[in-house]
């Protein structure tokens, strides 16, 4: 991983397996990096891509879990 991969770029926090562990349904889906938001295009752990932010009614990503 690049330093770019290595935090979110939301809330800055590193890369670690809870940070990268995405919610599919009722179940957790764990990555081996950041997913990409639709809206901002930025990479984010898991807790900001589900967290609508200032500026945004919500975060989608169109990778599929």
């Amino acid at each position: 991983m690049n330093d770019l991969h290595e935090i979110c770029q939301a809330c800055q926090r590193p890369a670690s397996p809870a940070a990268l562990a995405y919610r599919k349904g009722d179940r957790l889906v764990s990555h081996d990096s950041f997913l990409q938001c639709d809206v901002c295009e930025r990479l984010l752990c898991a807790d900001c891509l589900a967290t609508p932010r200032e500026g945004f009614a919500e975060y989608r990503t169109s990778v599929r879990i």
